[in-house]
């Protein structure tokens, strides 16, 4: 894959969160459980995402995972990388669905909670190639 970076990794997270948050408000929630679900992929050379997978959810709750996966699926292209990125680099999207702003607190609680479990595990292990962590909020 050859990729022009042209963002820092920080300015590239805010950005591919954003555009994970409007492919999340095309989706309709009508029969989505509340929670938080997580989709890992990686990117293709034309910077869709491909691989894609939900690799943990609050609860059993297929209809949030699905949501999770289809706003992946409906992201535009993730280019430009950011500089630095290696083939093959694992992306994980949080995506978050809440009724209500208490539940949203809460919920992205458990978000920061778990992004420091993972970060943690995977610099424990000297993993390379460590996660590269996005959120998107829907449902309010």
């Amino acid at each position: 894959m050859t990729v022009t970076a042209h963002t820092s990794l920080n300015e590239w997270v805010s950005s591919a969160s954003e555009r994970l948050g409007r492919s999340l408000d095309e989706i309709d929630l009508g029969q989505s459980e509340t929670g938080i679900t997580y989709v890992r992929f990686t990117c293709s050379a034309d910077g869709k995402a491909q691989n894609i997978a939900t690799v943990a959810t609050t609860d059993y709750k297929p209809n949030l995972d699905r949501v999770g996966r289809e706003a992946v699926q409906r992201m535009s292209s993730l280019h430009p990388l950011f500089a630095g990125v290696k083939e093959g680099q694992v992306f994980e999207a949080a995506v978050v669905v809440a009724d209500d702003q208490r539940q949203l607190r809460r919920l992205n609680a458990e978000v920061a909670k778990r992004a420091q479990r993972v970060n943690s595990s995977w610099a424990a292990r000297g993993t390379p190639g460590a996660v590269i962590s996005l959120a998107a909020v829907s449902g309010l």
